[in-house]
């Protein structure tokens, strides 16, 4: 699962995207401050990069029942639900992310781990569409069974395109067929 990642501004390749994006701000009713950068949640405004391979503003969660946010989307189903089937076929997205976090649970006690990878950022495999009455898109991230090392923290984790495999995930007419990125680190954030 991905409840929280990070998007550290002062990276450039960060940087690159947050002006893109603000760029897709331009004529709409928002402030350009409900742009994120730092820790995200759901709800959050981030860049997003789309198959016409540019960063353009999404808010983090699909709309569903009451106005409950659904922020992920398993690899496994993604491509059969209703709620996302469409947006699997012909609106995949990538996230582009300094690190996210997950939380370990000892006992009574839980500790929350930042992972990343070693001097890259991390491409988190989406979906998005548009919703009536939203002046942005809305994106979910998508998750798959974690790998060894990181099943140690948590049984889920994003699905992580590689940089070689961008165009592959952004543009293929059918499912794309992902080795995802598995060479990350964690530590625990205190």
């Amino acid at each position: 699962m991905c409840g929280r990642f990070f998007i550290k501004a002062e990276d450039p390749q960060m940087a690159k995207a947050h002006k893109e994006a603000l760029a897709s701000l331009e004529g709409l009713a928002l402030d350009p401050k409900a742009l994120k950068t730092g820790e995200i949640f759901p709800g959050d405004v981030v860049p997003v990069l789309t198959a016409a391979n540019r960063f353009t503003a999404m808010k983090w969660g699909f709309s569903v029942f009451k106005g409950r946010l659904t922020i992920n989307a398993r690899t496994e189903t993604a491509a059969i639900k209703p709620l996302f089937q469409e947006a699997y076929r012909v609106r995949r997205c990538l996230t582009l992310a300094s690190a996210y976090f997950e939380w370990r649970t000892e006992g009574s006690k839980k500790t929350k781990y930042r992972i990343a990878a070693l001097n890259q950022p991390l491409y988190l495999a989406g979906l998005y569409r548009e919703e009536p009455l939203r002046p942005l898109p809305v994106m979910t991230i998508l998750t798959r069974a974690a790998g060894p090392k990181i099943a140690a923290l948590h049984d889920r984790t994003p699905l992580i395109v590689p940089g070689d495999q961008i165009e592959v995930w952004l543009s293929s007419k059918e499912a794309p067929v992902i080795t995802p990125l598995e060479d990350l680190d964690y530590e625990p954030v205190f």
